[in-house]
């Protein structure tokens, strides 16, 4: 995908193996030459994110609660939560879930809450699942793998047309 400047991005997730809940989060971007970061980490009820920007380090804690996820823009960083609530997701019901988004480029993170609705199955057991916030923006379809993994997304940059990214070509 051609974007308008070269950018660079990467992210690392740790979870609780039994529960699934989130335990740290790192999540940078390069673009323009500048390099900037986040971490996090789960410390009893709350999420606390040290962030370091182009306007400098700073740090915010955010309460969490069980069940909260965590979102990087990237199609891959959803499979954890595709993978738990996807199966359970019934046609055209959507289930809203409190999600900590982290924004590109500021790496500030965010309370919201997001929206998980199935659209289809096809015969290969493939979703094709809408992500969207609840204030309204765009939704992503992801078309997902049984395992969670997904495969195919369609996304929004700004107010232009729609666009589809094939992540496991053929």
């Amino acid at each position: 995908m051609n974007w308008p400047i070269e950018r660079t991005q990467g992210y690392v997730l740790t979870i609780d193996e039994a529960t699934r809940e989130p335990l740290t989060v790192e999540a940078w971007i390069e673009m323009i030459g500048e390099k900037v970061r986040v971490r996090g980490r789960r410390q009893a009820e709350y999420f606390v994110f040290d962030m370091d920007t182009i306007t400098g380090p700073h740090q915010r804690a955010i309460p969490y609660a069980q069940g909260t996820v965590l979102d990087f823009p990237s199609p891959i960083f959803n499979t954890l939560v595709l993978a738990l609530i996807g199966p359970k997701l019934e046609l055209h019901r959507p289930v809203r879930v409190r999600t900590i988004s982290v924004t590109v480029p500021q790496m500030e993170p965010a309370v919201m809450i997001q929206s998980y609705e199935l659209h289809e199955t096809d015969e290969h057991k493939t979703r094709k699942i809408a992500v969207s916030s609840v204030m309204g923006s765009k939704p992503n379809a992801f078309w997902v793998r049984d395992d969670g993994l997904p495969i195919k997304v369609r996304t929004w940059i700004d107010d232009g047309p729609p666009f589809e990214i094939d992540l496991m070509p053929e």
